[in-house]
């Protein structure tokens, strides 16, 4: 083949192949797919500028809109000398279209030429940097995906990728990105402990990231959950990132955040994420029924909407509210667990608590209570502490029950207790409660005495 007398653009005559310059690196164009082996072998190391191959469906159209490869042994673009043509794969694209509201659907076929099997049972490893879909629905079969290169990176534009062979391998020498560029988009069957060198999540506005079936819910056995165990940042800016009928873990730092109306979102019996911080901003969380959300660091959560379904949990070990933060839900069997809960710190929050069958807190805390407020209508429990200064307001609505059975005292107590008609206070027999702003008792609501209880101020 004439590789070195390329112009910007040249179809060659031998079989469908097409190479296209952009910038400083050739893309080699191959429609449909094909033998990756026989088809275009001779490509990559005829001449190091060609390192990308893209794949989009047959030219002109067929009546199928699929893209197949076949692979008759391994490809990686790391090895040039020993496989004369594979450093095109170190960028793989597959540029799909939607035909009659479906995408392009892309096939990884392993084949043993021996045998003349096409069967697509044969292991085969396809090793690349940058893997980008664009409209298409890929299937790796038992072609086992490898991220080798010195930054790696996978795009999904309204894409999918189902793992139905071995999962990813992922180079722990190097950072891996995930960018979530538009549409819908899903990675299903991704089950695997990973660590790369970093780990960074972006998912643009308007876009949307759904594990399926990755990781074995209700399990606690790491080797069998979705593991990311290096740190992790990532933006959700106005997209969607949930998980369905999984079991995942994220490392996440301080820098992982949602903003500008995005979205959590849990679905599918026994499915499960857990996280290290996370923050939240103008966005939402939402927990399908019987589905656990855990972070084990810090939550900073601002002006937010969060909803527990029928069975749901949500577990965070210090939460931080700014702005207003309203957690609802239906009733029977829902949760909410902080071992803290801590206002003011850097401004002022309103937490509204509702229909969530029960609330434990271990602390609360209103380090700088001015403006801040937390309003409920059900039972929540205070099982180690209650400091507040600087008049924050608590409020019992109809239906509330609140149990305190740790300890406060008059100089961390100052705060303005608001109990409503068919609301309790209540201090347990191991609590003490003393405050010194004020209290006010509406229609029968009611105080429960079993420990002990302190006023300096006033009482109506």
């Amino acid at each position: 083949m004439m590789l070195r007398t390329l112009t910007s653009r040249v179809v060659l005559i031998s079989g469908a192949i097409i190479f296209s310059q952009a910038a400083n690196a050739e893309v080699v164009i191959q429609p449909g797919g094909g033998c990756a082996n026989c088809g275009f072998s001779n490509i990559g190391n005829s001449d190091p500028k060609y390192d990308t191959i893209r794949f989009p469906p047959p030219f002109p159209p067929s009546i199928e809109n699929k893209v197949v490869i076949y692979l008759s042994e391994d490809l990686s673009f790391t090895d040039p000398v020993g496989n004369y043509f594979n450093s095109i794969w170190e960028n793989i694209e597959f540029d799909g279209q939607v035909r009659n509201n479906e995408r392009t659907k892309a096939s990884l076929i392993g084949v043993n030429w021996v045998t003349k099997s096409l069967s697509g049972g044969f292991v085969r490893n396809l090793s690349t940097s940058n893997l980008t879909l664009t409209d298409t629905d890929l299937n790796t079969g038992q072609i086992r995906l490898e991220f080798l290169g010195s930054d790696n990176t996978l795009t999904l534009q309204n894409s999918s990728i189902t793992i139905a062979g071995d999962s990813p391998g992922i180079s722990s020498l190097a950072p891996m990105t995930i960018d979530i560029t538009g549409g819908s988009n899903s990675i299903s069957n991704l089950t695997k402990n990973y660590n790369p060198k970093s780990l960074t999540f972006n998912i643009a506005s308007g876009a949307s990231l759904e594990f399926i079936d990755s990781g074995v819910p209700l399990t606690t056995v790491t080797a069998d959950r979705l593991y990311f165990r290096t740190p992790v940042t990532g933006l959700v800016d106005g997209g969607i990132l949930s998980f369905n009928l999984s079991n995942v873990y994220f490392n996440t730092t301080n820098d992982f955040k949602f903003s500008n109306n995005a979205q959590l979102s849990l679905v599918g019996f026994g499915t499960s994420a857990e996280f290290e911080n996370l923050q939240f901003a103008n966005s939402n969380i939402d927990l399908d029924r019987n589905t656990a959300l855990r972070i084990n660091n810090q939550l900073k959560i601002t002006d937010t909407d969060v909803s527990i379904d029928y069975g749901a949990n949500f577990t965070a070990e210090l939460v931080k509210p700014y702005g207003t933060i309203n957690f609802s839900s239906p009733g029977t069997g829902s949760r909410l667990n902080v071992e803290s809960l801590s206002f003011g710190d850097g401004g002022a929050g309103q937490l509204d608590i509702r229909g969530v069958s029960q609330t434990n807190i271990g602390y609360l805390y209103f380090a700088n209570g001015a403006g801040s407020s937390l309003s409920v209508d059900s039972e929540l429990n205070i099982s180690d502490g209650l400091y507040a200064i600087g008049n924050p307001q608590i409020t019992l609505l109809n239906g509330a029950n609140f149990n305190l059975l740790g300890a406060s005292n008059p100089i961390s107590s100052q705060l303005d207790l608001n109990i409503n008609t068919g609301a309790t206070f209540s201090v347990g027999r191991s609590g003490q409660f003393a405050h010194i702003s004020s209290a006010n008792i509406l229609n029968n609501g009611e105080i429960k005495i079993d420990g002990d209880y302190l006023v300096v101020g006033n009482t109506t």
